[in-house]
């Protein structure tokens, strides 16, 4: 009961920053392109970057990103293909991409460190950074092409900024590279802007739907691939 409490105390918070993020698109009328941008290009590769560069980040812990970007990735292309006689418009991208994405930073990250203490956040930023991978790569390439051809796809792949600042990050780490006290206290910072405006961001997109539709099929596929797919794989991958 404890542990649900501690779960719970810190949950609700982030519930109502989707609140704020509802409301904040309602009276004040805040475009989510713009948070989406800040969130993209700038303290995403923030993040990514201090995880990678990490004082603890190791050669072992190097692997949990590459068997979640790995788990992730072959979802999403498994449902992408899975998908194609059933969906023929752009919700068989979205579901692809959404089967191996997850809320894994903007919702695990404070929730991990409420629970277990920041002795483990090498090992969570080591998970968040495979399914941050997942995201800047395969999974933003296969949302893409509802829109774009491959070459277009691939056009706008290289231009985010995640993949190159979890190579920089790595060198940093494997050259033993690291800031100083002062530098790490605004990287601290920005995983906390991280969590919130992702959250907001859950929120500003709601505010505008005027129509609900419940997509029945949607939700049970994303149920399986997200509570049972996942779970599965990773604990095969542990125990193997």
């Amino acid at each position: 009961m404890s542990t649900f409490i501690v779960i719970l105390s810190n949950v609700i918070p982030l519930y109502l920053l989707v609140g704020v993020g509802y409301i904040a698109g309602r009276l004040l009328k805040i475009e989510k392109e713009s948070i989406a941008k800040l969130l993209i290009y700038v303290i995403t590769p923030v993040v990514v970057f201090d995880g990678a560069s990490s004082r603890s980040f190791s050669a072992e812990l190097f692997l949990i990103p590459l068997i979640f970007f790995c788990i992730a990735s072959g979802l999403a292309i498994f449902f992408y293909y899975a998908l194609k006689t059933v969906r023929s418009d752009s919700t068989r991208n979205i579901l692809a991409f959404a089967s191996g994405a997850g809320n894994t930073g903007y919702f695990g990250l404070p929730v991990a460190l409420a629970l277990f203490g920041d002795s483990v956040l090498p090992i969570v930023t080591a998970c968040i950074l495979g399914t941050v991978l997942f995201e800047n790569t395969v999974g933003f390439f296969l949302a893409a092409r509802s829109s774009y051809t491959v070459a277009g796809s691939l056009k706008k792949l290289i231009r985010l900024p995640a993949v190159y600042a979890f190579v920089l990050g790595i060198l940093f780490s494997l050259y033993s590279i690291h800031p100083q006290n002062s530098v790490g206290n605004v990287f601290t910072m920005f995983r906390g802007a991280y969590s919130i405006l992702g959250m907001i961001m859950i929120g500003l997109p709601l505010s505008h739907i005027h129509r609900i539709h419940i997509d029945l099929f949607a939700i049970l596929l994303l149920s399986v691939a997200r509570f049972i797919l996942w779970p599965v794989l990773v604990g095969c991958s542990i125990l193997f």
